[in-house]
């Protein structure tokens, strides 16, 4: 399958969430991914030079329903080692887009007809969202509202930002990397592609540390990684744990 990196982690017509605690910097993530891949030279996946980005999207859409649209353009602004390509658009105006009923996936569809994007990354699923993200079956609608948007418009990637539920205060062999942190229904893993789930290590340093939790049909990189956010939002990478292996 067509993949935007290597090892088939970010399939074209894909579905990837990533998530971590509050506050960890999902949303600089995904703006530094979206830096390497739409910018002069690919390179590699944050704080795993094995894994190398493979191809360049020329369209991506950014749903934002947290940062805002001066603190969207404020931090991609510091982020880019160039100014943003015309085809990447963010939409901050959100409020009446539940993807999860019709008249929300109806807007999502005209966004995405205007926009062509090969990515769109929604930033966080739960704002986006109706039901309960806690509801397998509000969950199912909106993976089947994501499913009808590619059938409308094309393989369309989606990059999944989710929250984790708060660290649990009795649980004496809590692993703050594993999946199951994700808050609400089972389902969004099950319908996941590939998830990678992330950790403060140093606030004062900004230091983050990853796991991919899951790749399907195939083998996933192992081990952690680390990166680091210096004080302009960019991405700086750290030695990693592990590289260059895959397990299943």
């Amino acid at each position: 399958m067509p993949s935007f990196a290597a090892g088939g982690i970010l399939p074209k017509g894909a579905f990837f969430l990533f998530g971590g605690e509050t506050g960890i910097g999902k949303s600089l993530l995904m703006l530094n991914i979206m830096d390497r891949l739409m910018g002069p030279r690919p390179g590699h996946w944050p704080g795993r030079p094995d894994i190398e980005l493979t191809d360049v999207p020329q369209r991506a859409l950014y749903l934002d329903a947290e940062i805002g649209e001066w603190g969207l353009w404020d931090r991609t602004k510091k982020i880019w080692t160039q100014a943003p390509p015309r085809g990447f658009v963010y939409a901050t105006d959100t409020a009446e887009m539940t993807i999860d009923t019709e008249p929300g996936r109806k807007r999502l569809l005209d966004l995405v007809l205007a926009a062509q994007p090969e990515i769109v990354i929604i930033d966080p699923v739960s704002s986006f969202m109706s039901g309960s993200d806690s509801d397998n079956s509000a969950v199912a609608d909106f993976f089947r509202s994501l499913r009808w948007i590619q059938e409308k418009a094309g393989p369309i990637t989606f990059l999944l930002s989710h929250h984790f539920r708060k660290k649990p205060q009795d649980k004496q062999d809590y692993d703050p990397l594993d999946m199951d942190n994700f808050r609400g229904a089972s389902k969004w893993m099950n319908e996941a592609w590939s998830v990678l789930t992330m950790k403060s290590e140093d606030l004062f340093l900004r230091k983050v540390v990853a796991r991919w939790a899951k790749v399907r049909n195939g083998p996933h990189p192992s081990g952690d990684f680390r990166w680091r956010y210096d004080e302009n939002h960019r991405l700086i990478e750290t030695p990693s744990s592990r590289t260059s292996v895959f397990s299943r």
